[in-house]
């Protein structure tokens, strides 16, 4: 009797302790997920046209990008922006894009950026119709992407240590006479 009584008694103890245990990674995952601060420090957007599409596959294709980027009070254009855009056998989009950005003050900045498009049902006649679309809910379940930038533009020389976070603001496909365009807010996380 005084075994089983002890065994009860452990088995409790583990119940509580595994508890506690499940209690205590809750809360550090919380406070450690509240560490986590971003701040919005500018935008990005890009156009394209139907004429700089080239597909290299049936699930693969290239690009040749146009448009700004914004940090802080500073701007700037694109001088050249190369993408190669795969879509997955799941209809997820992603890409690969290069782009040189010439500052207003005449530095540049390289940029390296990386989408990851999540379609709904409506994304192609969305697109195709040149409708503007968001995410989540209208055209995509989800958009953002990451991005990276090296410069030697001592004001802006913070943005070389950094990996950014764009949320997809706006995305509508080209159509005749009017560009496709992305637009994007850039967030920066501090720890």
């Amino acid at each position: 009797m005084v075994l089983k009584d002890n065994l009860i008694k452990e088995g409790l103890n583990m119940k509580i302790s595994n508890y506690c245990l499940v209690g205590i990674m809750l809360f550090a995952s919380s406070a450690m997920s509240d560490n986590v601060d971003t701040q919005k420090i500018g935008s990005w957007s890009l156009t394209w046209s139907t004429d700089s599409i080239f597909m290299t596959s049936a699930n693969s294709g290239s690009n040749m990008l146009t448009g700004t980027l914004e940090i802080g009070n500073t701007k700037g254009v694109i001088d050249f922006c190369g993408e190669k855009f795969y879509i997955k056998s799941t209809g997820t989009l992603t890409n690969d894009v290069m782009c040189h950005v010439k500052l207003d003050d005449g530095s540049k900045i390289l940029v390296d950026y990386n989408f990851v498009i999540v379609p709904s049902a409506t994304f192609w006649d969305k697109l195709s119709a040149g409708e503007v679309m968001t995410a989540p809910g209208n055209g995509m379940a989800y958009w953002y992407a990451t991005m990276r930038m090296q410069t030697v533009n001592e004001s802006l020389g913070w943005v070389n240590n950094n990996i950014f976070l764009l949320k997809g603001r706006e995305l509508q496909g080209p159509t005749e006479g009017t560009g496709g365009i992305a637009s994007y807010d850039i967030y920066k996380f501090s720890n």
